[in-house]
């Protein structure tokens, strides 16, 4: 059985438009997002947080929390407890996602967006 690394020349040819997708891994997009839009937010570290099953998790952190030991996904209240002079804020999905589709490069892209 041989390897095809392109579609057949029959698919090819029949018109129907290739797709091709882009992954973007920003994980600190949300809160550098939000530190140029808010001055105010750049002098304390950053955290989103939303509401999951009941509680209160952590969406969106700051790099520098990261060093501290923060993960997304915990707990607010235990992020709290490790940093607690930290900025919180609730993550607001869809200003985040009208702003996304103008990245600081000024080139406007479509943007589908795929939730896990």
């Amino acid at each position: 059985m041989a390897w095809q690394s392109s579609p057949p020349l029959k698919m090819r040819l029949s018109g129907a438009p290739r797709r091709r997708f882009l992954v973007l891994h920003l994980p600190f997009w949300a809160t550098d997002y939000l530190k140029r839009v808010e001055p105010n937010l750049r002098e304390r570290p950053l955290v989103l947080f939303e509401h999951i099953k009941g509680g209160l998790r952590l969406a969106a952190i700051d790099q520098s929390l990261i060093r501290e030991g923060l993960r997304i996904g915990q707990n607010l209240a235990d992020a709290r407890a490790i940093i607690p002079d930290m900025e919180v804020r609730e993550i607001d999905r869809s200003l985040l996602e009208t702003a996304l589709p103008v990245l600081p490069i000024g080139t406007p892209m479509p943007v589908r967006w795929c939730r896990s």
